[in-house]
């Protein structure tokens, strides 16, 4: 009998509709599950216009597919990974829940490729319900599977596992569509586990995937190991920002060290350079410059123009300028006895 609706049905499509129509349908006119049909829509199922013939035996079933793609169109130019496969068993066992809710047989459903449809915007697959059909869904879910072990992706390990142990749960006397359920479920977070020792053991997130056939969007994301790297960068340096060595740098109230530039080496004295490394030297504060900036700008200013001059002529350093240099103060000096760098002898 499935042979004979399935050559029955025909398309119609024009710029604004697409049908699928099943004519001569023998049904039941004060049945319930026609009338249920035709007042009320079954979540996960195509919204079907029901055309009662001549003689209320049959009707024509009118099925609205705008937008909607077949299994057996789609799966003809691509193939099928494994989280979709996984996906299409969660929402056929979801069509049984739904099916109970409203006290339908599950032998309504036409579960066969062309009258299957994927509906892109909500990401989900649609089934058609035939009212006045009668077929054993467990052999139609045999065949569904068989035909689906055909377009799946050999290129993905994970889906041939997983269709070749539903297509052996299926062929059993007894079919539970639970224990397809966790077939499903294992196979993916065993995936899931092989993922994070492939990424060096980095926690993942669990993405959302397409029951489509693809893994296309929302989006489907693992572990970056390339991010989690820059993450575990960023903790160490910051569990790195107080020295080992107790002293406290730039870098650990969040500084950024500026290395000095080429023209802030000399061989001369800082004391004696016009232009010292010193004087962009700023400390700030909530009372404003400190005693060391205003220290640096007065021996700044109270240099020597000329680049050079006797020791012997040389003002007494200060407290200020002797802990600035390390407790000595160095000046240039033309004596070559003490050399350019030489410190001032004690007399």
């Amino acid at each position: 009998m499935s042979e004979t609706i399935l050559e029955r049905i025909t398309y119609e499509h024009t710029l604004r509709h697409s049908y699928m129509r099943i004519p001569q349908q023998t049904i039941d006119s004060a049945s319930y599950e026609l009338r249920l049909l035709r007042e009320a829509s079954i979540p996960g199922t195509l919204p079907v216009a029901i055309r009662i013939d001549e003689g209320e035996s049959s009707c024509t079933l009118e099925y609205e597919i705008s937008g909607l793609e077949s299994m057996a169109s789609r799966f003809s130019g691509q193939k099928l990974r494994a989280r979709p496969l996984a996906a299409l068993m969660e929402q056929i066992h979801a069509l049984l829940a739904h099916l109970e809710e409203y006290f339908l047989s599950e032998e309504l459903v036409l579960l066969d490729p062309s009258a299957i449809f994927y509906d892109a915007e909500k990401m989900q697959w649609l089934f058609t319900l035939v009212p006045g059909y009668r077929a054993s869904f467990h052999e139609a879910l045999k065949a569904l599977i068989a035909w689906l072990l055909k377009h799946i992706d050999y290129n993905e390990d994970r889906v041939v596992v997983m269709g070749y142990t539903l297509y052996n749960e299926s062929m059993k006397e007894f079919l539970v569509m639970e224990n397809l359920l966790r077939i499903c479920r294992q196979n993916l977070e065993r995936e899931r586990i092989l993922q994070l020792e492939r990424g060096g053991g980095m926690p993942g997130t669990q993405g959302t995937f397409s029951p489509a056939g693809t893994d296309e969007g929302p989006t489907q994301t693992f572990a970056s190991s390339k991010s989690n790297h820059a993450h575990a960068q960023e903790a160490a340096r910051r569990s790195r920002m107080i020295s080992t060595d107790g002293i406290f740098r730039p870098i650990d109230a969040g500084l950024e060290e500026t290395p000095p530039t080429a023209s802030g080496l000399s061989s001369a004295s800082p004391c004696t350079q016009e232009s010292s490394s010193h004087e962009n030297i700023t400390f700030h504060s909530d009372y404003g410059e400190d005693d060391y900036s205003n220290t640096v700008k007065t021996l700044q200013k109270s240099a020597p123009s000329s680049g050079v001059h006797s020791i012997h002529e040389a003002d007494p350093p200060s407290e200020a300028s002797a802990s600035i240099n390390g407790g000595n103060a160095f000046h240039h000096t033309e004596n070559t006895e003490f050399g350019l760098l030489g410190a001032a002898p004690n007399r």
